[in-house]
């Protein structure tokens, strides 16, 4: 059974042109953009999360919360990081409901080593994934989350941010070291896994 997401509606308002020029009015418009431009990834992230099975029905559930909240709170500087803030309530949730909870997999894991262009051209995938675990549990939990969202889940700065509950300026530091400590673990020297100094720029 297909699941209808709610989009806002694409009808013509009388007064469009008056909330356009309203910074306190979010227009059907924004709420539209911002629809489109994030439900496959967060789609994604709820799916690493509940399992493909339940992420549409959640997705569906995070941007109807989220369609009543952001226009009661227009001033907000990072609504989407709060939509995700909204989509990781609503999947705790959804497992409490279920009798689960949240837990990122350990293979999503590997996924975030490989996806920052690790060379395992000489390698078999067998002996990366082993070095990859090793290395990976040198990191404490926080460094771990902070790649996960990042590099895997590919949430911006800002949005990480306000999910681990701090500041933009923090996470980049903690991407840094947790990259630092991936390069410099012994298992995986071999691979040249490169230390991105800069991650993504921040998107509000």
């Amino acid at each position: 059974m297909s699941v209808v997401h709610p989009v806002p509606g694409q009808d013509a308002n009388p007064a469009a042109a008056d909330e356009d020029n309203n910074p306190d009015v979010i227009t059907e418009g924004m709420l539209r953009d911002l629809y489109f431009g994030e439900s496959e990834r967060l789609y994604r992230f709820l799916a690493r999360r509940v399992g493909e099975a339940d992420a549409a029905e959640v997705r569906s559930q995070a941007f109807v919360d989220f369609f009543v909240w952001w226009p009661a709170h227009p001033d907000h500087p990072a609504p989407t990081a709060a939509l995700y803030t909204i989509a990781q309530r609503r999947a705790v949730d959804h497992l409490r409901g279920h009798g689960r909870r949240l837990a990122v997999e350990g293979g999503d894991m590997d996924l975030v080593v490989c996806a920052l262009a690790v060379h395992r051209d000489a390698f078999s995938v067998v002996d990366l994934r082993l070095d990859l675990r090793r290395a990976l549990a040198d990191l404490n939990a926080r460094e771990r989350r902070a790649l996960q969202l990042h590099h895997l889940d590919g949430l911006t700065v800002a949005v990480c941010a306000q999910l681990m509950g701090t500041g933009v300026d923090n996470v980049k530091r903690i991407l840094k070291t947790a990259l630092e400590k991936l390069r410099m673990s012994p298992g995986m020297t071999a691979y040249q896994v490169p230390v991105t100094t800069q991650p993504q720029e921040v998107r509000k």
